[in-house]
């Protein structure tokens, strides 16, 4: 999407939405079904599994394992 900026070695799986203005760093695995809203900020070698909602403007700097709805910075799941 417009202003997203992907490093290396990023792999997205199936049916993702990446908003505008995203960075996401390096080694950065996304499962399938995963929204990253706007000028939301993944950092190097996270993973981020399946079925996951991120927030507008929310850091994610610690891997997500469980499914859910996830906002804010430090990022925390609402549901």
């Amino acid at each position: 999407n417009t202003l997203t900026n992907l490093g290396h070695e990023v792999t997205i799986g199936d049916f993702c939405h990446l908003s505008t203005g995203i960075m996401v760093s390096g080694n950065v695995n996304i499962g399938n079904e995963v929204f990253i809203g706007s000028q939301s900020v993944i950092n190097q070698g996270i993973t981020i599994s399946n079925s996951i909602i991120i927030g507008s403007m929310t850091c994610i700097n610690k891997n997500i394992d469980i499914a859910g709805i996830y906002v804010g910075s430090p990022f925390k799941k609402i549901k």
